[in-house]
């Protein structure tokens, strides 16, 4: 039988709060069907609203495991051959020239053996990752797909397909342009239909542009640097849900 301690995530979230890391943390523990979830930190760090349970957070990287499991559908639907290149697949004539792209895998983008570089890798004009810049040069302008792929453009393979482990975030969006080229439609309406919808998550959504009625906390500081505004960076790095 599951027992908890009421206050068990206490400890930590106490420990997070006096170290001012971050604005807010949500934690959540669960066993055998039962759960604890605590909150701490503030909604805003102007008016320093306390964050609650009900606050919406972004789940960044794992993002990632439904991605996996929206490209295993069509797999096994048939539109998406998992060992076939991906450039058989889909028309990447589109897509900036990076590295590995006409011979790499579903299998190997999603087992992180595509030796594709990871775009947060490639260092931008300052001393910030190039895509960080982006974000910091307009913070409330959402930044698609397409313009975080185009910083990978150019760069050298980090090795062939097949051949090592490395986990990039640009297979994820590499793997999300497969899914809406194959399907037809936004990968934000996929995700609700395959996922959400399924799963009952009715307080999941994609972007906080789609609108929910509920508070949603946005990341405040990177390094020392402030940014409040919403940026939709899709399904990785940073997937709004």
């Amino acid at each position: 039988m599951s027992t908890f301690t009421p206050a068990a995530p206490d400890t930590d979230l106490d420990a997070f709060d006096r170290q001012k890391t971050a604005p807010a943390a949500l934690m959540e523990i669960a066993r055998g069907g039962l759960s604890i979830t605590d909150a701490r930190g503030v909604e805003d760090t102007e008016t320093g609203d306390p964050v609650t349970t009900d606050h919406q957070f972004q789940i960044g990287s794992q993002v990632g495991m439904m991605v996996g499991v929206l490209v295993l559908d069509l797999v096994a639907e048939g539109p998406i051959n998992f060992d076939a290149p991906m450039s058989a697949q889909m028309d990447v004539s589109a897509l900036p020239e990076i590295a590995n792209i006409d011979t790499v895998t579903m299998h190997q983008l999603l087992s992180n053996h595509s030796g594709i570089l990871d775009y947060d890798t490639v260092p931008g004009d300052g001393d910030l990752p190039a895509f960080i810049e982006l974000i910091m040069d307009d913070p409330p302008r959402p930044l698609g797909p397409d313009e975080i792929l185009a910083i990978a453009t150019g760069e050298a393979a980090s090795f062939a397909p097949g051949e090592a482990y490395e986990y990039p975030n640009t297979n994820f969006l590499l793997l999300q342009k497969l899914i809406e080229q194959v399907t037809g439609q936004d990968h934000a309406n996929v995700l609700k239909e395959k996922i959400y919808d399924p799963a009952g998550m009715t307080d999941s959504i994609y972007g906080v542009h789609s609108g929910s009625g509920r508070s949603f906390i946005l990341p405040h500081l990177f390094e020392g640097r402030e940014y409040n505004g919403p940026n939709d960076l899709t399904i990785d790095e940073a997937g709004r849900i």
